[in-house]
């Protein structure tokens, strides 16, 4: 389907995981766009053929050259079965959530020309007795709320 939709990246998330390694990287070969992570341990295993997942991808579009990143939640080690995360040769596949792999894909797209870059993000979030929402994605919506108004100031003054 995504392939039909003409996507020209995606990341992993939990349910990319419903299944092993080996399973993955036969969606990986069978997938006409790139796949990108950058807070996984390892890549290993996570290729077909002459396709891979990569920590960043670049495309261009209108003269613009788009970086691409991806993350993927940290509990999906608790959303998938024990063993979904090891990669053929048995190494497990860490899942960091401080985002620092994603800070070091984006440097290293900026490094690769791109001229600027897009975050994919596979977060969820839950809600309070109050219906306000909580957890991950909130927090990385804020943040990046605040570092855009943060550039807005510095290109007015």
């Amino acid at each position: 389907a995504m392939n039909l939709m003409k996507v020209d990246a995606s990341t992993f998330g939990n349910h990319e995981h419903d299944r092993n390694v080996a399973h993955l990287a036969e969606v990986i070969g069978a997938s006409d766009f790139q796949w990108v992570t950058s807070n996984y341990s390892t890549l290993s295993g996570l290729e077909s053929g002459t396709k891979a997942a990569k920590a960043y991808t670049i495309i261009e579009r209108g003269g613009l050259k788009i970086g691409i990143v991806g993350a993927n939640t940290a509990q999906v080690k608790e959303q998938v079965f024990p063993g979904n995360l090891k990669t053929p040769s048995g190494q497990e596949i860490v899942i960091d959530p401080s985002m620092e792999g994603v800070n070091k894909a984006i440097k290293a797209a900026k490094a690769a020309g791109a001229d600027f870059v897009i975050a994919l993000v596979h977060e969820g979030w839950t809600e309070n007795l109050e219906g306000e929402a909580e957890g991950p994605l909130p927090y990385i919506a804020k943040m990046v709320k605040i570092f855009i108004l943060r550039v807005l100031q510095r290109m007015i003054l």
